[in-house]
């Protein structure tokens, strides 16, 4: 009985720590089988969180270089040592294929070739973002695979959960950081790459953009002659400041003061930069310079010497011609008129002052306007020129540059007018100088080829205007229309204008030659033929027919020389 009852309680005690084992293992299964779920959803939550992380910085990068209009030229470099060589294999297959994109990019730039236009830019932007995207997505779950390999086959196959739980999670972590560096490294480096590549980038994109409109608007942006041959605004020269040097010893000559000047400046040494030197009249000379402290330097240097004098030369302000301003206004009207309605000319200074300074007034052919040629400082004088209209009263007139210079519309030579014009007589009329003068009068009176640029091929119902107007007809774009002249038809057209001007002084110098030679010739066959002397010697010579010799008196064969010497200067007026 007692060792029935002793084998009893061992069974019984076998039995209760078998439950308690059954227990203990059913609870380790349930908290190993919590404690998998609960790590496969942290890991979720982390890989989670590393793809949209890695999303978001590859959809902001794209958004910046379509803003920027440049290809995605980042190389993105996981240096993952701690992970499998896949990850290495795929990152520098990455870095290949973007290599070679760039590749493509530098070759085509250095060989001038076109990029492409802007839609194309932003496609190969697009289809860049998304290659790189996907391979960095499959370099996740790669790295996430490998990683949660054992994890993947306790679940799969069955079993406890592997006793490295610890190893695993620092394993992640440590990947999440490596992922999180490389990522911020990767932004920096495709940040740094589209700064230094913003102007190149920017630069084509423009080209690009202005060779499609310019396709869609149907032109070209090649130059055309017309704006080729445009004179440009010349309101950008640069300004001289000058001083007047004047010798002590009134005998010595231009050169002379150049000299000594020279002498005394040492421009070598002294680094002085003179940008011009001219000579006046009474031996005196005019040294230039681009800087006024350079130009007072000059000065002192000349003026403290013992045989020079210096003194500044204020250049004068420039002039401008008000067109069609009422005849009786006063100078204090007009004056008052530009300052009130025309404020945007002036500058705050000058609204104190009184810098406008009326010159003269030119007539015109209403005798109730007149054209105002008015002094002003430089400033105001480019904005005038600019503006190209002034508002005076109710009205808006026309403001152009005018020249100092003096030049006369017939002749068009400078430094006179009609009273001083050495080749206009008063006894031109109106029809020796206008447009449509010698299409009338070419075979008469021009000889041949004086008028070659107004022949009657170019003949025009409005010959009222002068030779030299730009609404001419037989000016270049004018009698062509909207088409363009070429280079070299519009360099003939100036040629053969600029012959006519020459021919026609020429011709005119040539006629006076002429009737004055006719003049003398005449007058010594009358002399002659008074003064015949009957006893004058016997000479043989030809008949007319050129067959015979007959006898002559010698004044007679005189006085055939001077007729026929008549008869040829005629022939050649006439032709």
């Amino acid at each position: 009985m007692n060792e029935m009852e002793s084998i009893k309680g061992k069974i019984e005690e076998q039995q209760k720590t078998q439950m308690k084992y059954r227990e203990e293992e059913n609870r380790r299964r349930e908290d190993n089988e919590s404690n998998t779920v609960k790590f496969l959803r942290m890991l979720d939550y982390k890989m989670d969180n590393i793809k949209n992380g890695e999303e978001v910085l590859f959809d902001r990068l794209a958004d910046r270089s379509l803003k920027d209009g440049k290809f995605v030229t980042a190389t993105i470099t996981k240096k993952l040592e701690a992970i499998e060589e896949n990850i290495t294999a795929e990152t520098l297959e990455l870095d290949r294929k973007i290599g070679e994109r760039l590749g493509r990019r530098t070759a085509m730039e250095s060989k001038g070739k076109e990029i492409g236009t802007t839609e194309d830019i932003e496609y190969q932007i697009k289809e860049t973002g998304k290659e790189i995207t996907a391979e960095i997505t499959k370099t996740i779950d790669t790295v996430l695979t490998e990683c949660m390999q054992d994890l993947h086959n306790a679940i799969t196959y069955g079993g406890a959960a592997p006793d490295d739980n610890s190893a695993v999670m620092n394993k992640i972590g440590a990947l999440e950081t490596t992922m999180k560096e490389e990522i911020k490294e990767a932004k920096k480096e495709i940040t740094d790459r589209m700064s230094e590549n913003k102007t190149d980038i920017v630069s084509h994109m423009e080209t690009a953009t202005q060779r499609n409109t310019s396709t869609q608007q149907g032109t070209s942006l090649v130059k055309t002659y017309a704006e080729a041959t445009k004179i440009k605004n010349q309101h950008g020269q640069r300004t001289l400041h000058s001083v007047l040097v004047t010798s002590k010893n009134k005998i010595d000559t231009a050169e002379e003061v150049i000299g000594r000047a020279k002498e005394i400046l040492e421009p070598e040494k002294n680094r002085i930069q003179i940008e011009r030197i001219r000579k006046v009249k009474d031996q005196r000379v005019i040294i230039s310079c681009l800087n006024e402290k350079e130009t007072e330097q000059i000065r002192e240097k000349i003026s403290s010497s013992k045989y020079l004098e210096a003194e500044r030369v204020r250049n004068k302000n420039p002039l401008v011609i008000i067109k069609e301003v009422k005849f009786k206004m006063t100078d204090d009207e007009i004056k008052n008129a530009i300052k009130t309605q025309n404020p945007d000319i002036y500058t705050e200074e000058q609204r104190e002052e009184d810098v406008i300074k009326i010159k003269y007034r030119r007539r015109t052919k209403n005798n109730e306007k007149c054209h105002i040629i008015v002094q002003v400082p430089s400033e105001m004088w480019k904005k005038m020129v600019t503006k190209g209209h002034l508002y005076i009263e109710m009205e808006r007139v026309r403001v152009d540059d005018q020249t100092p210079l003096i030049q006369y519309t017939r002749c068009l030579n400078y430094g006179h007018g009609k009273k001083f014009c050495p080749v206009w007589t008063d006894a031109a009329t109106a029809e020796d100088y206008t447009c449509g003068q010698s299409a009338q009068t070419e075979k008469q009176e021009f000889p041949r080829g004086a008028a070659t640029a107004h022949t009657p091929n170019y003949k025009t119902t409005n010959t009222t205007h002068s030779v030299v107007t730009v609404k001419c007809e037989r000016n270049g774009t004018a009698s062509l229309g909207q088409q363009h002249l070429t280079s070299e038809a519009n360099q003939n057209w100036n040629r053969q204008h600029h012959r006519t001007i020459q021919d026609t002084h020429k011709y005119i110098k040539y006629t006076k030659n002429i009737h004055k030679q006719k003049t003398i010739i005449k007058n010594r066959y009358t002399e002659q033929k008074q003064h015949t002397n009957k006893n004058s010697p016997m000479i043989m010579e030809k008949d007319d027919d050129h067959s015979n010799l007959i006898k002559r008196p010698a004044h007679k064969q005189n006085t055939q020389n001077i007729e026929r010497s008549i008869m040829i200067m005629e022939n050649s007026m006439k032709t």
